[in-house]
């Protein structure tokens, strides 16, 4: 499945047609996300109840292996708590959302090279590279 027919909407305002990144994972700068605005990403777990179970360092695993379904759910897991947190740290919800695409971009990047053996966790990593993204914007 196509992750750009995959991920549909963001709470009805991006269309499956929005551009997509690197990898098939779609671009969270179209659309407000996070708990803070009441959208969230669709949580493709329902659609694949297989991935819900996984921990975020097999999900890695897979995406390196070019499954777009475990970049759906580990989007869907860990974009809202970025967002929030970069929001948080620099009080500009456009500025949060740069930080958060870029760490996401960041992360899958790094999914090729992810050690499995429990050294460091996905939410782990992305929350310290928010962190380092914004104190570079201050």
């Amino acid at each position: 499945m196509a992750m750009a027919s995959a991920a549909g909407t963001v709470s009805g305002a991006v269309e499956a047609s929005a551009p997509a990144v690197r990898g098939d994972v779609p671009t969270p700068r179209a659309a407000p996300f996070g708990p803070a605005t009441g959208a969230v990403f669709n949580d493709m777990s329902g659609d694949t109840p297989e991935y819900a179970a996984l921990p975020d360092g097999a999900l890695m695993v897979l995406f390196a292996n070019g499954d777009p379904g475990a970049s759906a759910v580990l989007t869907a897991r860990l974009l809202p708590r970025a967002l929030g947190h970069a929001a948080r740290v620099l009080g500009d919800r456009a500025e949060a959302e740069d930080i958060a695409q870029e760490a996401m971009l960041r992360l899958w990047r790094a999914a090729g090279d992810w050690r499995q053996d429990g050294a460091a966790q996905p939410a782990t990593w992305l929350y310290r590279v928010v962190a380092n993204l914004c104190v570079d914007r201050l």
